[in-house]
C-alpha cells in the first residue's frame, strides 16, 4: 500500500501542476493513422556513473524523455495522426519498494529515494500527456515491468484520477499484466516480456482476444526489460523488443550487457495497412 507520506508527495506533486480541463477542445479525428511513442525501461532512479558508458540519473531519465517526445513529434506530419497511443511502465521506475528493491527484490544502484522517483514519473508523464492532449487523442496504456510491478499500478490510479475529466485522455490501469490495444485493422498486445515465453504470445493473444483477432489484419507484441531493439515475425505477428534510453549500471556492465543502441521509437500505422515508418530518437550522451 501506498505509505502517506507518498500519497501526500503525490497530492503537492498534482497540486503544483493546477490542471484545468475546461478549455481544453475536442481532438480533430477522420484521419486514420496512430503514432506510438515508445519510451521503454526509463528507469527513474537509476544511478550509473560508469567511466566507459557514462552517466545516468533520474535527471537524465526526465530530460531524456521530454526530448524523446518532442523530437519524435517534430518528424511526423500531424494531419496524418487521428490518436496517440502511449505505453507507460515497462520499469518506467527503477525500485518497486522503499528499501531500494525491485518487485522481486533485487537490490538496485539508485540516486534518490523511491518517493522522489515516484513524484518525478507522476511529473514527467502527466506534462507529456498533457501536452499531447492539447491537441490530440491520447490513450495510455498501463504495463507493469519487473522493477515497478506495483508502483506501475498506484502510477496509473493517479494518472485516472488526473485526466478523468480530460476530454482527449484516456488510461488503461486494468490490473491485468497484458494489455489490449485496437485501431481499426492493428490489434497490439502490450506486456513487459519478462514473464511469458515470447513464443507463446501471439496464440496467447488469438486465445485472449478472439474477436478482436478475427477482425483485424495488422498484429503486434510490444514488449520491453532488454534494452535492445528486436523484431521477429512469428507467424503473422511481429513481435517487437522496444529500446532503452536509459544508461548503463554497474550491474549490467559487470554482466557484459553493454553497447545497445539508446532510443525512443516513434511508430506510424495507418488504420488499414498496419506499420508503415519508424522514427528514432538516440541518447548520445
Amino acid at each position: 500500500a501506498m505509505s502517506r507520506d507518498l500519497l501526500d508527495a503525490v497530492a503537492k506533486t498534482l497540486g503544483d501542476i493546477k490542471p484545468d480541463w475546461s478549455k481544453v477542445k475536442a481532438a480533430q479525428t477522420g484521419a486514420k493513422g496512430l503514432y506510438l511513442l515508445g519510451l521503454m525501461d526509463l528507469h527513474i532512479g537509476k544511478l550509473s556513473d560508469s567511466e566507459t558508458w557514462g552517466t545516468y540519473d533520474s535527471k537524465q531519465a526526465k530530460e531524456l524523455a521530454q526530448q524523446a517526445v518532442q523530437s519524435l513529434m517534430a518528424r511526423i506530419d500531424h494531419k496524418q495522426i487521428d490518436r496517440i497511443l502511449l505505453p507507460v511502465g515497462n520499469d518506467l521506475i527503477h525500485v518497486d519498494k522503499p528499501d531500494g528493491t525491485t518487485s522481486n527484490d533485487t537490490r538496485q544502484d539508485c540516486d534518490t529515494r523511491s518517493q522522489k522517483m515516484f513524484t518525478t514519473a507522476v511529473t514527467l508523464i502527466s506534462e507529456i500527456v498533457q501536452e499531447l492532449g492539447k491537441t490530440f487523442k491520447v490513450d495510455v496504456v498501463m504495463v507493469r515491468g519487473n522493477h515497478d510491478s506495483e508502483t506501475v499500478f498506484h502510477l496509473g490510479e493517479v494518472f485516472k484520477a488526473y485526466f478523468r475529466e480530460h476530454r482527449n485522455v484516456t488510461i488503461d490501469n486494468s490490473p491485468a499484466q497484458r494489455k489490449y490495444y485496437r485501431y481499426h485493422k492493428n490489434l497490439w498486445l502490450f506486456t513487459h516480456g519478462s514473464n511469458e515465453k515470447h513464443g507463446d504470445l501471439p496464440l496467447i493473444m488469438a486465445q485472449e482476444r478472439k474477436k478482436e483477432w478475427g477482425e483485424t489484419l495488422h498484429r503486434f507484441v510490444m514488449l520491453g526489460h532488454y534494452h535492445h531493439e528486436s523484431v521477429k515475425d512469428n507467424k503473422g505477428v511481429r513481435v517487437h523488443i522496444l529500446p532503452s534510453l536509459s544508461g548503463t549500471d554497474d550491474w549490467h556492465e559487470n554482466h557484459g550487457f553493454v553497447g545497445s543502441n539508446r532510443a525512443a521509437l516513434g511508430m506510424f500505422f495507418d488504420g488499414q495497412e498496419g506499420l508503415t515508418a519508424q522514427y528514432y530518437f538516440y541518447a548520445t550522451a
